[in-house]
């Protein structure tokens, strides 16, 4: 079976010396016991890890991630994906 687009992309940024960890989401859900979960998991990550600033994008990260992070007191960089086909046309 080939790799995917985004395994190819995860294997790169690993090359790069970046550390992945792969976290459960569901992008399009809106059950909020799965969504606390997920503040959950961010947050067991942020304190095994303890990164100095953490770099999120699409928008449960975003929101999650933050939320997670502040109450670390880590700071965080958003990335705002999409919304390029608008501001182009």
């Amino acid at each position: 079976m080939p790799e995917s687009e985004e395994d190819i992309k995860v294997k790169l940024l690993i090359e790069a010396g970046a550390n992945h960890i792969q976290t459960h989401i569901n992008r399009r859900g809106m059950n909020p016991l799965e969504d606390l979960k997920l503040i959950r998991e961010y947050t067991k990550i942020i304190k095994e890890v303890n990164p100095d600033v953490i770099l999120t994008y699409t928008i449960k990260p975003n929101i999650y991630g933050t939320y997670a992070a502040s109450n670390l007191n880590k700071p965080v960089v958003i990335n705002i994906t999409g919304g390029g086909r608008v501001l182009l046309s």
